[in-house]
């Protein structure tokens, strides 16, 4: 098996990109059906200014320890050995090419003009330093299980403290190539290369200035942007990278992230025209914002999963029963067409439609009509000990951004109606949403799981053993087994098989219930060129220009 990649092509000039343009601008703003358009270059492009917003403040801009809405900062300014084009392919990034015969031990072969952003060399050896700090215990790592699923030599007992950091498969053969061996074969191991957790840090940096190298006066990145002003809880600002390999095609000078975490006042600041995109739109105001400003109207599906989370190290959720019967009170219908109105689809497994290796199988508990979901849920319900004179009391976790509050309020009524529980919504801040989860200090959580790259791993695999991307505390050998023997094969059917296997074992055990497959809807100017929507709800700002409104 062989990857041997060139950059892509070159945009054109004259006269093709002209009628381009003017095609795109006709057809494409019309939402989700049309393509987005493509990228022009103004004038003045040195003074271009790129606003956008974030709905909550990131906990961290370290690559490593990433989560949530810190993502699109961290896709802005740093890069890693590979990179995703917008139909969706691996392409090159800072590895210019790369190659294996067997699946197990891959080949990077670096850029020779890759420089950080304060103009030190990019280099193999960068890698084997940040990959080895992913894996160190110390560093606290929320993504390290993924390096142990794809099999990286040794990852797993460096986790476990039983082997140094310096044992990782990953080495340096020279300045500009880099050795990787996996203890099996794999074939989606590259994709794992776009994902955040193994983009370069600068050693130096964090060397110095421990603790606060993320800050913008020590942060040295190797993106197509670079830090340049974070304000907690008003905004982040990113200059241009003038020492990014391929700066030349980056048009923006500076790119705004807002820190706006309600969706109704994002969209009033957007109307207002102080942003150029939007990160949400309230669902209440989807028909009519779709209406009246059709041609900034884009919206698409998400390789994420909306789900209710359990903690099922806290009694009375550690009874699969109990679970179960909250898991098939759900109505999915009536939070898809009803609540949400973007194509989301009813999900009754965990993993999403869409990513490599994964075509799910019909689980027997979708094969029902609701109603037959709800007499099964009142069943379990007494079976776990639950009536009209003891009921349930139970707690949903949400969080106060965008339309998790309305979506909890409809879940806790189906809760009340179908079981007769006392359910209530506790409403929190993304940040004390995550202090709660990693705490345990919750009953049952609504949140979304989505895919980072393009292979089902991406997202069975957050839910094995140990992983710190799940606070459900679920804990199953025989779903782990599957889940591992998926990873090592190279067989895209039988890999399909392994997971739905494991998918079945969720189904039974329910410690995360799946409700749909989740889709997005924003905003954007007639005068952003070059937006293109990632399938994990990103956008690369490397590709926008900003121009005269149309």
């Amino acid at each position: 098996m062989e990857w041997k990649l060139s950059l892509g092509e070159r945009w054109c000039n004259g006269f093709a990109l002209l009628a381009a343009l003017l095609i795109f601008t006709a057809c494409s703003r019309s939402g989700s059906s049309g393509e987005p358009p493509e990228p022009a270059v103004p004038p003045n492009a040195e003074q271009q200014v790129l606003t956008r917003s974030l709905f909550s403040e990131p906990a961290s801009l370290d690559p490593h320890v990433v989560n949530n809405s810190g993502i699109h900062v961290i896709l802005d300014t740093y890069e890693g050995l590979l990179s995703y084009n917008r139909e969706g392919d691996l392409i090159p990034a800072v590895a210019e090419r790369w190659e294996s015969e067997d699946g197990r031990v891959y080949t990077f072969y670096l850029r020779m003009d890759a420089l950080w952003s304060n103009g030190d060399p990019l280099t193999a050896s960068d890698f084997v330093y940040s990959w080895r700090r992913l894996m160190d215990p110390s560093t606290g790592s929320p993504h390290v299980t993924q390096f142990i699923n794809v099999g990286v030599l040794n990852a797993a007992d460096i986790v476990r403290g039983v082997r140094p950091p310096e044992s990782l498969g990953v080495e340096a053969l020279d300045p500009h190539t880099l050795r990787v061996t996996l203890d099996s074969p794999s074939a989606y191991f590259p994709h794992l290369l776009a994902k955040s957790m193994t983009f370069p840090v600068h050693r130096s940096s964090i060397e110095k200035h421990g603790n606060n190298w993320t800050s913008a006066e020590h942060s040295v990145s190797n993106g197509p942007f670079k830090l340049q002003e974070w304000l907690i809880n008003e905004k982040i600002v990113l200059a241009k990278n003038e020492n990014y390999s391929a700066s030349e095609d980056t048009v923006l000078s500076q790119v705004i992230y807002l820190l706006i975490p309600s969706s109704n006042t994002e969209t009033k600041r957007y109307l207002a025209d102080e942003l150029n995109i939007s990160y949400q739109i309230p669902m209440a105001q989807v028909d009519r914002i779709r209406e009246i400003h059709n041609e900034e109207f884009f919206s698409s599906e998400r390789l994420a999963t909306r789900v209710l989370e359990f903690n099922i190290t806290r009694p009375p959720f550690d009874n699969a029963k109990l679970r179960k019967a909250l898991a098939y009170a759900v109505d999915r219908t009536i939070l898809t067409q009803s609540r949400r109105r973007l194509g989301e689809r009813p999900l009754f497994h965990f993993t999403p439609s869409g990513l490599h290796g994964f075509t799910p199988e019909m689980l027997r508990w979708a094969e029902w009509s609701q109603a037959e979901r709800e007499a099964r849920a009142r069943e379990l319900y007494a079976s776990a000990g639950y009536s009209e004179d003891n009921p349930l009391e139970v707690t949903l976790l949400t969080p106060a951004s965008g339309d998790y509050p309305k979506e909890a309020l409809a879940i806790v009524s189906m809760w009340r109606n179908v079981l007769g529980a006392r359910a209530r919504v506790d409403v929190r801040e993304m940040q004390a949403i995550y202090v709660a989860g990693e705490q345990g200090d919750y009953e049952v959580n609504l949140g979304s799981f989505g895919a980072d790259y393009l292979d089902a791993s991406a997202m069975i695999g957050r839910l094995v053993s140990g992983s710190g991307d799940s606070w459900s505390g679920f804990a199953n050998a025989r779903f782990d087994a599957l889940v591992a023997e998926g990873n090592r094969t190279l067989d895209s059917e039988r890999r399909s098989t392994l997971y739905n296997r494991a998918e079945r074992i969720l189904a039974e055990e329910m410690p995360v219930v799946p409700l749909y497959q989740t889709a997005s809807a924003r905003l954007v100017k007639p005068r952003v060129s070059g937006y293109w929507q990632s399938p994990f709800d990103t956008i690369p700002s490397k590709d926008i220009s900003i121009g005269e409104p149309k």
